[in-house]
């Protein structure tokens, strides 16, 4: 079926016709069985639609090579990285003639990847180009780092007298102050009418 997609053939299939285009017609009942209730079902490469028919599942749904630059901006915008090529060839028909004909007109870069040489795909954003001079260059390529760790670089950098960058944006903490207890005074009430004082008599406790 991946075939047939990749030719431009995206119909569905009815499961009998699934085993005709496979040549599979003289399968037994119970491999039969097998192949409706497991194996296509489980297949993250086979979807099945409404009406029970079988298609290719492609792992990108892309049909050109518009689609494909479309895809390649999306991931470089989001910060998703590369895409693999075998993933690009399982969706997209014709898929090296395109892929190359981009890299020619400067519009993808493919990279091979040192440990597993497998190819991968990034979009070739113009804007981020800008020119390095060449005597900086040389010293970049004639530092070797391959198999070294951060940590391994950061001694590399100090033995040669450079230093590393360091998180400079450290928060001080500003003390809390404490407020002072106040003392509370003691107020002075003065006594009013100081010159009846001894004139005024209390008749409460008299009956009238």
């Amino acid at each position: 079926m991946k075939e047939r997609y990749l030719n431009g053939d995206s119909e569905a299939l009815t499961f009998e016709e699934l085993l005709d285009e496979t040549n599979q017609l003289d399968l037994s009942s119970r491999q039969k069985q097998w192949l409706l209730t497991e194996a296509l079902p489980d297949n993250p490469r086979i979807t099945i639609n409404d009406s029970g028919k079988y298609a290719y599942k492609p792992v990108f749904n892309i049909r050109d090579r518009k689609s494909l630059i479309r895809l390649l901006e999306k991931y470089d915008s989001r910060g998703l990285g590369a895409i693999a090529y075998e993933d690009i060839k399982e969706s997209l028909p014709n898929a090296d003639r395109i892929i190359k004909f981009l890299a020619e007109k400067n519009q993808l870069i493919v990279i091979t990847r040192p440990v597993d040489k497998k190819k991968i795909l990034f979009i070739n954003n113009l804007s981020l180009s800008f020119n390095v001079d060449e005597e900086f260059q040389k010293a970049w390529r004639s530092i070797a780092v391959e198999g070294m760790d951060e940590t391994k670089i950061e001694e590399y950098l100090k033995n040669h007298g450079i230093s590393s960058m360091q998180d400079m944006n450290i928060r001080k903490s500003i003390p809390i102050q404490k407020r002072k207890d106040t003392k509370k005074r003691k107020s002075n009430f003065r006594k009013l009418n100081n010159h009846l004082d001894g004139l005024l008599q209390d008749y409460s406790d008299k009956q009238p």
